[in-house]
């Protein structure tokens, strides 16, 4: 067990862009590969960090359910997905 207490903000999963993580995710997992405009990373790749970061603190021993507990705050936004499902 950890000292350090991670607060993970979860957002509406109808927000554009939980959307595209999710069908992001759900790509890279069935098909083996992201379809992207980077050209075929899996889903390790570096320009998925937005997603393993919240992947990671949403299954980590140090994250609390209670934000009176936390020392952090976690606030996911996935930049980068905008931008490739969007192309700007």
């Amino acid at each position: 067990d950890s000292w350090l207490r991670v607060y993970v903000y979860e957002f509406p999963e109808d927000l554009l862009f939980n959307k595209y993580a999710n069908e992001y995710k759900q790509d890279c997992l069935n098909g083996g590969k992201c379809n992207s405009q980077y050209g075929g990373e899996n889903l390790l790749a570096q320009f998925s960090l937005e997603l393993i970061l919240h992947d990671f603190f949403k299954q980590s021993c140090v994250r609390t359910m209670d934000p009176e507990k936390a020392h952090l705050f976690y606030v996911p936004f996935y930049n980068d997905i905008e931008y490739r499902w969007e192309n700007k």
